[in-house]
């Protein structure tokens, strides 16, 4: 890692938050949203809360390609899953970017992620099983119900797959979309849908 010991016990770690979705919450390990709706999602490895400084380097590497970061966090995340002796998925899927929107930017941030993952926990990724359908409105903004109406129809599943994957994303918001990835990977035959990301919002 590039940063020194002091500087990584400075960072904004998310240490107490629901294991279905990383809602950061005080007392229990699953929040009130998911024991009311419970997601198709086992478990939930985000090592960071969006905050500073994860917030701005997160912005750096999404918006002006500065892959360093996404690398550096990366790291982080696998260390987090390495210390926890997370079960290992057979397929890292990343979330995936409509067509339209990977050509604006230029790369799929979720998909950088997976693959940094993927070398350094040995597993294997796949971009293709995971497709977007729909290009939605853009996700900031929106509150939840909007977020959720947005999403409809947006992603679809193709191919084989395997009982236990991770699904991969840069940062959880509302955790609308990887709750509506993860339900299309159930509809698929995923009997173990876990969920990987850098950050969380507060």
């Amino acid at each position: 890692l590039d940063l020194c010991a002091p500087c990584l016990r400075q960072l904004p770690w998310l240490e107490n938050a629901c294991r279905h979705c990383a809602e950061p919450i005080c007392e229990h390990s699953v929040c009130g949203r998911c024991l009311k709706d419970p997601p198709a999602i086992q478990g939930c490895w985000v090592p960071l809360r969006y905050e500073a400084p994860v917030s701005h380097w997160l912005t750096h590497y999404k918006y002006r390609a500065q892959f360093k970061y996404g690398r550096l966090l990366s790291q982080l995340l696998a260390r987090t899953l390495i210390e926890d002796q997370a079960a290992l998925p057979q397929l890292i899927i990343p979330v995936p970017l409509h067509r339209q929107k990977l050509a604006q930017r230029g790369f799929n941030q979720a998909l950088m992620i997976a693959k940094d993952l993927g070398r350094q926990l040995k597993v294997s990724v796949s971009s293709q099983h995971l497709i977007r359908t729909r290009q939605a409105t853009a996700q900031a903004g929106l509150d939840l119900k909007s977020r959720q109406r947005n999403l409809r129809q947006a992603f679809a599943t193709q191919g084989r797959l395997p009982q236990h994957v991770a699904l991969v994303d840069d940062v959880i918001t509302t955790a609308s979309t990887i709750r509506t990835c993860a339900r299309q990977l159930q509809r698929a035959g995923v009997k173990q849908v876990d969920v990987w990301a850098l950050a969380r919002t507060p």
